[in-house]
């Protein structure tokens, strides 16, 4: 091989390594540099407001919370597994524990739409019973607030429970005390 020759192979190789260095590193810059484009959310889904997520931090996750926030209704529903044949009927207190987590979101500056949806569904062995409540938004901020008793709150407010096991019949629209 001539010196020349040399020279332009030389030269062909280091032109090459220029590439694969080069390509190397936007590969690297492209993989590790995240853009809107690869974050993009899937399905629709977008992140918790801040609102959102203080009620989520409230909750149980065990109770796997699902939250609807929208202009004119909240919808807050937590789902429950018992390993019993029935679920107890103590369970009924995680929906004051639903509206305690709105607490600190009234305290934080939000405004509960006017209309405020609790449902708990509760799974034992053998039977499911959903629990349902309806309050005015309004109302429940003033009870956070402490210009609402208990008593007058539960007054407002239209409650359902439901066996699923029995083709949804409703078993009782009572007002249970806290």
């Amino acid at each position: 091989m001539t010196q020349q020759q040399k020279r332009i192979l030389l030269a062909w190789v280091l032109l090459d390594i220029a590439v694969i260095v080069w390509l190397g590193s936007f590969i690297a810059r492209s993989v590790l540099t995240p853009t809107t484009e690869t974050i993009k959310p899937f399905l629709g889904y977008t992140p918790p407001t801040p609102c959102e997520q203080v009620i989520l931090d409230t909750l149980p996750a065990t109770a796997h919370p699902v939250i609807n926030w929208a202009t004119q209704a909240l919808h807050i529903r937590l789902e429950i597994t018992y390993r019993a044949s029935t679920p107890p009927l103590e369970s009924t207190q995680m929906l004051w524990t639903m509206l305690d987590s709105l607490n600190p979101v009234v305290t934080m500056g939000c405004t509960l739409p006017p209309s405020l949806t609790l449902t708990l569904v509760t799974h034992g062995e053998t039977q499911t019973i959903q629990h349902i409540v309806r309050l005015p938004g309004d109302q429940v901020m003033a009870w956070i607030q402490g210009n609402l008793t208990e008593d007058t709150l539960t007054a407002q407010a239209i409650y359902r429970q439901f066996d699923d096991s029995v083709k949804r019949q409703p078993l009782s629209t009572l007002h249970g005390p806290r």
